[in-house]
């Protein structure tokens, strides 16, 4: 249910990004944020039951997107606008940040999902920032982004 929760967000933030650029706006990630941030729970109250990182980090990448268009457009490369992201059409997953990860052994804690076991235990020590969690081949997998100290 995350993986559709963060194509939705995207595609909201798509639209609106279409509609204030018809109006004359220059829009960021970071406005579209804001304006689905106020509108989120009123409009869509479904959202209320998955954790919050899961439809806020796709306009993150939305942003991204865009900067990437733009740069190869003015560097002159092939670019391609983000599109609507469509299920099955689009990679499905979702990012989880560390307040809402935790990693124990061989098993993680995702929010809602309860208890996953891990193929191995992680082989770093350090601060575990966060986890993007991903569907493949009807199989899940999760990368887990640490911050590891030097030595």
């Amino acid at each position: 249910m995350a993986c559709g929760t963060a194509r939705f967000p995207w595609n909201w933030a798509l639209a609106e990004c279409n509609r204030q650029v018809d109006a004359g706006l220059k829009p960021n990630a970071a406005s579209l944020k804001k304006a689905f941030t106020a509108v989120k729970y009123q409009e869509f109250p479904w959202l209320a039951d998955i954790h919050r990182d899961a439809h806020a980090e796709p306009i993150n990448h939305l942003g991204g997107a865009w900067a990437k268009f733009f740069k190869d457009c003015k560097e002159g490369k092939p670019a391609h606008a983000p599109v609507v992201q469509k299920k099955g059409k689009c990679r499905e997953s979702f990012y989880v940040a560390n307040d809402k990860f935790k990693v124990n052994g061989h098993a993680s804690m995702l929010p809602l999902v309860g208890r996953v076991k891990m193929g191995e235990g992680l082989r770093f020590r350090g601060k575990v920032i966060g986890a993007t969690v991903s569907r493949s081949a009807h199989r899940w997998f999760v990368a887990i982004q640490g911050e590891i100290p030097e030595r």
